[in-house]
């Protein structure tokens, strides 16, 4: 065999040296023989008669586009503050006041804090200045060398105060006082440096700043590279923090700055209101009073219109009027401040101020208005001394219609939760009910506040409380007020009930009302204070208010300090359930139904008279539930100037739960449950023939990439990413099933805004399948099942002809092209035998 191999290798060189036409001919004849060959073996590679029962899935194929990003973690040394180096006593420096002349601005003696050792790493100054301690914290690499903080006070500032009026000129405002400080950073050679990033700096003051009684509020200034031309206003930059305590003067101010240079803090007071009023008119009978002395007094009433776009109460909330040189006032309680109404709601607060000589009425529109367009028992011993745990005092208002009360709690900041983080306080408001005037006490939410022993304001988030109002069998009403508060603080808690009566104008009643509140589990942990008061005529008419009106607080089941704004409640017609109005919660959680619909965004009939509504929820607030219909709760109200009861009452057949708007108001509060913070998403595979008919597969993994869809409040996508990516078997009974829990729901942005996650999930690829989803990005969802089905492709055979079938083509195909190589090999053999060759 060999030696035939190697004759036939010779005469193939031979023959290539032959005739064109034979090399042609021998090239052909063996492409011939390969092409025959493949042609004839290639559908036996590619036919199949139908899918296995395995699954294989291509694991090297993805179906997702990713970009890598490595992460590179950065960890800080930590350094000491550096203790602050004073040269000279700080001096007391009074509000610089505003002056016409421009001059460049002098400053006091300098402070300097000992500079840092080195500039790349994490570090803290304090340098005390003046009446201020400065506080600069940054992070490392801010500095690429040793630095040292520097504050002056600015004596001379009246090139800075003279660029400011102009700008609180063009706002209709002016300037009241002003406190300037040169704020910067040195390095060894005297040379200031700028920080490569954001710093956070803090402005304490050793004495509190006052406020005027005509002030408006502070503003913050940056006088850029000490240019009075390049002002930036910090006011509203969202790291800005102006700290004020309860009478509103200036204890710290806050801000994050890489740029640094003269910053001003500065007074202002309200915008003139006398642009705005388009009318006046003399209301009511003029009277004269004559005196001894010869002097007669006119006294009126003077009614104001004024139209003020809702841009411009956007823009500016306070404005002042400036009445007549020789304007009286001896019975006029300045400074006290009064609730004015528009109809129902409260709509801003006025005083009577005298400032400079002068006299004003100054007027601030509230926030809520523009935004409208058991107990706990301790079961441990605990020690304590036998001192008084909390004390109550309160007060009658009575041109503002509220009883205000103040409580005193833990004044000697002890223990009273047994080393327990918080512990109860139950403060109770009681009552009896007079059904001829409808006398009602209602808790303000918003009246509601806890303060520190510094005076401040104690975050929602550190302390909550509820209401409850209930009335027993004898007509005697209780409002349980309810307060989870932090253990070892000293405490103070403030808030008011507003007190209303469907009595004359010139009503005078002597009225009394007890407030009982106790820190559980302690003897001396409870106080009482009945106050006794006198109902008489409003010495002002800016809190009368005729509209009728149901008022609801939407409010967290479980801190009825947070308010939950974006709720939907319908106004519907009792038996028939016809929608009539719609209306959403504000800004302030509340929602107020009147008669002429006033403040519903849609209207679709008016309110008729002798005719139950019930008023009923059915959207909840972003991140809150609804309950369910069985405990779906209706607020029923109807109109009716004669008292009788309307005719549609259904299946309502105690007409005591519904309220009379023609003769008095009503107030609830509304709870919601807050969404769970975790999710579970339950994923389910379906497995189809070709013809979509449901069958089972008892093997194989699959690849899942769950996906995260960000939303918005509105339910507007913001951003998708894959969350994470897991394997699917199948488990008992070929059910395909995977089960993924504590899934994220919500969480903060970074401008603190509550953004939601919903999912959907994306299969890699498998071979032989596709996939269909139920579920994709526009309808990815918060919790539940998503589905997916995976489809046999269509498997193609060759068609039944009476032919041989694959397999025996396949052989046949096989022995055709030995046999023509044979006969090639022989007859190239025969051929050389005869000429000799072999």
């Amino acid at each position: 065999m060999r030696a035939l191999l190697e004759a036939l290798a010779n005469l193939v060189r031979e023959r290539v040296r032959d005739r064109l036409w034979e090399k042609i001919g021998l090239a052909l004849s063996i492409i011939v023989v390969f092409c025959t060959t493949y042609v004839l073996i290639l559908p036996a590679l590619t036919l199949t008669e139908n899918s296995d029962s395995k699954v294989i899935q291509q694991e090297n194929q993805t179906a997702l586009s990713e970009t890598e990003t490595s992460v590179t973690e950065t960890i800080e040394s930590s350094l000491s503050p550096q203790e602050a180096t004073i040269e000279s006593p700080p001096e007391t420096t009074s509000p610089s006041t505003t002056t016409e002349d421009t001059e460049t601005p002098q400053s006091s003696v300098t402070q300097e804090s000992a500079p840092q050792p080195t500039g790349n790493q994490a570090g803290q100054f304090e340098v005390e200045a003046d009446n201020v301690i400065v506080k600069v914290s940054y992070e490392a690499e801010t500095f690429t060398e040793a630095v040292s903080l520097k504050v002056s006070a600015i004596d001379d500032s009246s090139g800075y105060e003279q660029k400011l009026s102009s700008l609180l000129e063009e706002k209709n405002q002016i300037l009241t006082q002003t406190y300037s400080y040169d704020i910067a950073f040195v390095n060894g050679a005297g040379a200031e440096v700028e920080p490569s990033k954001a710093v956070d700096v803090s402005i304490q003051f050793k004495d509190a700043v006052t406020s005027t009684n005509l002030q408006d509020g502070w503003k913050l200034y940056h006088f850029v590279n000490n240019d009075v031309n390049e002002v930036e206003d910090l006011t509203d930059d969202k790291a800005t923090d102006i700290k004020q305590d309860n009478l509103e003067n200036v204890t710290s101010v806050e801000f994050k700055s890489d740029s640094f240079s003269p910053y001003v803090i500065a007074g202002t007071s309200y915008e003139d209101l006398k642009p705005y009023i388009i009318s006046g008119s003399f209301q009511g009978t003029t009277t004269e009073t004559p005196h001894s002395d010869g002097s007669r007094t006119l006294q009126t009433t003077l009614k104001l219109n004024y139209d003020i776009p809702k841009t411009e109460l956007n823009k500016t909330k306070s404005y002042a009027i400036e009445l007549p040189q020789d304007t009286t006032w001896t019975n006029v309680n300045e400074n006290h401040e009064y609730t004015g109404k528009d109809e129902a709601r409260d709509a801003f607060k006025y005083r009577f101020v005298q400032e400079n000589g002068k006299k004003y009425i100054v007027i601030s529109f509230l926030d809520s208005y523009l935004a409208t367009a058991g107990e706990d028992d301790h079961t441990q011993k605990v020690t304590v001394k036998p001192a008084q745990k909390i004390s109550k005092g309160g007060s009658w208002s009575n041109d503002n219609r509220e009883v205000n009360y103040k409580l005193d709690i833990n004044p000697y900041a002890e223990d009273l939760a047994a080393g327990k983080a918080s512990y109860t306080v139950t403060d109770t408001l009681e009552y009896q009910e007079d059904l001829l005037t409808n006398l009602s006490y209602d808790l303000k939410q918003e009246s509601v506040k806890l303060y520190d022993s510094n005076n401040q304001e104690l975050d929602k988030s550190l302390w909550s409380w509820t209401v409850e109002k209930t009335k027993d069998s004898s007509g005697v009403y209780k409002s349980v007020l309810k307060l989870t508060v932090p253990n070892k603080q000293i405490l103070r808690l403030e808030y008011s009930y507003t007190v209303s009566r469907e009595v004359a104008a010139d009503d005078k009643t002597n009225l009394s009302v007890k407030n009982t509140a106790e820190v559980s589990g302690f003897k001396s942990g409870k106080t009482e204070k009945p106050v006794n008061y006198t109902w008489q005529q409003m010495s002002t008419s800016g809190t009368a208010q005729t509209t009728k009106y149901f008022k609801l607080t939407k409010v967290d089941l479980n801190n009825f300090a947070i308010v939950l704004p974006n709720a939907i409640f319908e106004v519907r017609e009792n038996i028939t359930d016809k929608v009539v109005a719609t209306y959403k919660t504000g800004t302030d959680g509340t929602l107020y139904v009147t008669k002429n619909g006033k403040e519903a965004i849609s209207k679709i009939e008016d309110l008729k008279n002798d005719t139950l509504y019930y008023i009923v929820e059915v959207t909840a607030p972003d991140g809150y539930k609804l309950p369910d219909a069985s405990n779906q709760k209706r607020y029923y109200f109807y109109f009716s100037e004669t008292g009788v009861a309307p005719l549609n009452l259904g299946d309502l057949t105690d007409l005591s739960s519904a309220v009379n708007l023609a003769k008095q108001s009503k107030q609830e509060y509304v709870e919601n449950s807050p969404l769970p913070t975790t999710t579970t998403i339950a994923i389910n595979k379906k497995w189809l023939d070709a013809n979509g008919q449901q069958t089972t597969r008892s093997s194989g993994t699959i690849n899942i990439n769950l996906m995260q869809v960000q939303v918005d409040g509105g339910g507007k996508i913001v951003s998708e990413s894959r969350y994470g990516s897991y394997q699917m078997t199948p488990s008992g009974s070929d059910a395909w099933t995977l089960s993924l829990d504590n899934l994220p729901t919500q969480s903060k942005d970074s401008t603190g805004a509550i953004v939601y996650y919903q999912y959907y999930v994306i299969e890699d690829p498998i071979e032989g399948y596709d996939v269909s989803y139920e579920v994709t990005k526009d309808n990815a969802v918060a919790s539940g099942d998503i589905t997916l089905a995976n489809k046999a492709q269509q498997a193609y055979e060759l068609p039944e002809t009476g032919g041989l079938g694959p397999e025996k083509v396949v052989i046949s195909g096989a022995i055709a092209s030995l046999v023509t190589l044979i006969g090639l090999l022989v007859h190239l053999f025969i051929r050389h035998q005869g000429r000799g060759l072999l």
